[in-house]
């Protein structure tokens, strides 16, 4: 009787298939494992066919007769106040008109209330706002270099690409004022940009798209969460190292697994964007102290040791990452949903049954297969398709991609050799004139082939013994700080390539050869190395 009370087919004389009711199965699937088995132990053997299933996931992941609970929110909303909204999860009414009925979703944002404020408001900037601050970045450097030109903004005099022949004029504006306006940019660039009216695109997140107070309109948001995942471009991941713990991101990783291609899933670790970011900081400092070093007729070695004692921060930190990327890996392949963690224990047997509807109604595993052999088969799914999808958003090798790379690079070297073009207009002589394109030339090749190379030989050997803690593992990064040091004779050979080519055409030319190589060798080699 209970079989029949929800739509299953039922052999022997109870054989009748009844109404579409079936769509019990999708809402609460009361008929669990347990239950199954106790009407087999009556004698009464049935086999649920792949088209209820079928039916059951249609209802999972789609707002058929629901289309009112399809909400989405503007990303400013998201991100204004420094993602106040993620202060906590407690929601109201006026939290859910924050939403509004959508078609389509850009992002489903994942993630888990118990993570910091910050930490989630950090990655989300370096998902949402790295592109604006980036051209934020290049469209100042662009009228500071020619504001230089003009002579609206006064040069100094620089010793050091003078040589020999004096002090020659340069820019100092690109390396000032240009990592201020990147980082308001990286922090608040959505904001901002609001203001003209662009609200940014529709996405999903929990405390605003469904309704915290209203226990059924709740209920029926919740039910869906497979087809918001289902209608959204792409899903976004704020992964710490409870995120797999968690019994309600789970089903959410479960139904995108199911439900959406695997290159739709992005991942951002929280510590990883915040590395990112410290990292862009502390490279800002370089070219901030060579202005400060030249201007005042300082000795370089303060930028140098400021650099040295830098380069020991990032590395240590970096094998903090390296560690939490393992662990990563670790929890990964020993996932299982039956250790997850559940605020409220009575929501565990209703994720576990749709997830079950879920993976046979796309026939991921035998209709016949009870609830324990299918979610074996999940926790295989996640174990064989996640890390796919965690090795394409921060790769396999190296963390970072080739475009986050070359701002890094932007920052620690072009900037100097564009502020030295800032310096033709001022420039007294064809000399001069050549000097500050050498030198422009000098720090685009540094920036394009020497840094990235840099880069990724700190973080592969930053892998190294990784087991180490306290001292040692301080000792290690001392270690691979002074093996990165490999760059400093090539830098002399930059220096003379630079006065060499001020004078002389066929140097000129290797230099503009060089640049053209390094150029290539990033296009090529470098794209592949990093992602």
């Amino acid at each position: 009787h209970t079989a029949m009370a929800i739509g299953m087919p039922v052999p022997g004389e109870m054989g009748r298939e009844v109404t579409h009711a079936v769509t019990a199965v999708s809402t609460s699937r009361h008929l669990t494992s347990e239950m199954e088995q106790a009407m087999k132990d009556l004698g009464v053997n049935f086999v649920v066919p792949v088209e209820a299933y079928k039916e059951a996931g249609f209802v999972l992941s789609t707002f058929a007769g629901h289309d009112d609970l399809f909400r989405g929110t503007p990303l400013s909303c998201v991100m204004r106040n420094c993602g106040r909204i993620w202060k906590n999860s407690s929601g109201s009414a006026d939290t859910y008109h924050l939403s509004h009925p959508v078609e389509v979703l850009r992002t489903f944002i994942s993630h888990n209330w118990s993570v910091g404020r910050f930490q989630k408001y950090i990655a989300l900037c370096l998902h949402f706002n790295l592109g604006i601050a980036a051209a934020a970045a290049l469209s100042a450097t662009v009228v500071l270099t020619l504001l230089h030109i003009l002579g609206v903004i006064p040069c100094y005099e620089d010793k050091v690409i003078g040589g020999p022949h004096g002090p020659a004029p340069s820019g100092w504006a690109v390396r000032v004022i240009v990592p201020f306006i990147f980082v308001i940019a990286f922090f608040f660039g959505r904001e901002i940009v609001s203001f003209i009216g662009f609200k940014g695109p529709d996405v999903f997140l929990d405390k605003v798209c469904i309704h915290q107070t209203d226990i059924a309109i709740q209920q029926q948001g919740i039910l869906r969460l497979g087809a918001f995942l289902n209608y959204s471009d792409e899903m976004l991941v704020l992964y710490t190292n409870i995120y797999l713990r968690k019994l309600w991101t789970i089903f959410e990783v479960a139904a995108f697994l199911v439900l959406r291609p695997r290159y739709k899933m992005k991942v951002v670790p929280v510590n990883m964007a915040m590395l990112y970011i410290g990292a862009i900081c502390f490279t800002c400092t370089g070219p901030l102290n060579v202005v400060v070093c030249r201007a005042y007729d300082l000795q370089d070695l303060l930028g140098v040791a400021l650099t040295l004692v830098y380069n020991v921060i990032y590395i240590f930190i970096l094998r903090r990452w390296r560690r939490d990327r393992q662990a990563i890996q670790d929890m990964i392949q020993a996932f299982s949903v039956h250790s997850a963690l559940c605020a409220v224990e009575s929501d565990r047997p209703i994720v576990c049954s749709n997830i079950v509807t879920l993976m046979k109604a796309h026939e991921l595993v035998r209709a016949d297969a009870d609830d324990t052999e299918t979610l074996e088969e999940f926790d295989k799914l996640v174990r064989s398709d996640l890390p796919q999808a965690f090795e394409k958003s921060f790769g396999k090798y190296l963390t970072f991609s080739y475009r986050q790379v070359l701002l890094r690079a932007f920052f620690a070297s072009m900037t100097m050799g564009i502020d030295s073009l800032g310096g033709l207009g001022e420039a007294d002589s064809t000399l001069q004139a050549r000097q500050l394109i050498a030198s422009a030339l000098n720090n685009l090749s540094w920036g394009l082939l020497v840094v990235p190379t840099l880069m990724a030989t700190q973080e592969l050997l930053a892998s190294c013994k990784l087991h180490l803690s306290g001292w040692k593992d301080l000792a290690i990064a001392v270690c691979i700080m002074l093996f990165s040091c490999w760059a400093v004779p090539l830098l002399q050979v930059f220096d003379y390539m630079l006065e060499e080519a001020a004078e002389s055409n066929a140097w000129m030319a290797a230099l503009i050869a060089l640049n053209l190589v390094s150029m290539t060798m990033g296009s090529v080699f470098m794209t592949r190395l990093f992602r």
